[in-house]
């Protein structure tokens, strides 16, 4: 991000979590939270310029092996945390 910004243009961060496991949505989200805090403390501590930045959010899902079914609103309150 820092190199981005250095060159003038605005960096698009994207964290990805991955699906494979038996984890459920609420490990999901709490996964995401976690992930989302690290890296931009992890950017605020390399002098980056936090509001010159965009986060690319991703739809917050539960494992691959997960036996739980959720509905669409369930998908959506835990991705618009």
């Amino acid at each position: 991000a820092l190199i981005c910004q250095d060159e003038g243009l605005v960096p698009i961060v994207e964290p990805d979590i991955v699906m494979k496991g038996e984890h459920d949505l609420e490990t999901a989200m709490a996964v995401n939270i976690e992930v989302q805090s690290t890296l931009y403390k992890a950017m605020l501590e390399h002098g980056v310029y936090m509001e010159g930045t965009i986060l690319k959010t991703n739809l917050v899902n539960p494992g691959l092996s997960c036996d739980t079914d959720y509905s669409v609103e369930e998908y959506s309150v835990m991705t618009s945390f």
